[in-house]
């Protein structure tokens, strides 16, 4: 028969649990969030992502997290095309690597705090040299 200890404990794990699948839910929902505000040029958005302002304009899918406290950690993979104005759909430039990735939770949330990409491939030369940055690691 379960005691009240027992039953405490019991609700205390998935409590716990719980907890967990909230936060990561919550880091799915920034990085989608994190893709998906500069394709509406909601610079703004896209900035608020982050726990600090920070310079990019990568794109990332997927993902595990750690979840420790009030901190995590994550990997992810980028696929970004690079459309420039004006440019023929031949021209378009395709670029992928692995992201990974730390966040912080702060009182209006997670946000993203460090992320490092190293672009593995690339479709084509990058004439501009804008993107091949990465490219570097």
């Amino acid at each position: 028969m379960n005691t009240d200890t027992d039953i405490n404990s019991t609700i205390k794990g998935i409590q716990n649990r719980l907890k967990l699948l909230e936060d990561k839910q919550a880091l799915y929902e920034l990085l989608d969030e994190y893709c998906k505000a500069p394709d509406r040029r909601d610079f703004e958005g896209h900035a608020n992502t982050y726990a600090a302002p920070m310079d990019n304009n990568n794109m990332a899918h997927g993902g595990p997290f750690k979840i420790d406290g009030d901190t995590a950690t994550g990997s992810s993979y980028l696929i970004m095309v690079i459309i420039r104005d004006g440019q023929k759909r031949t021209d378009t430039l395709w670029q992928g690597g692995p992201y990974e990735w730390t966040f912080v939770r702060t009182e209006s949330g997670w946000h993203i705090q460090t992320m490092k990409l190293q672009a593995t491939w690339m479709n084509r030369d990058d004439p501009l040299g804008v993107f091949s940055t990465a490219m570097k690691g």
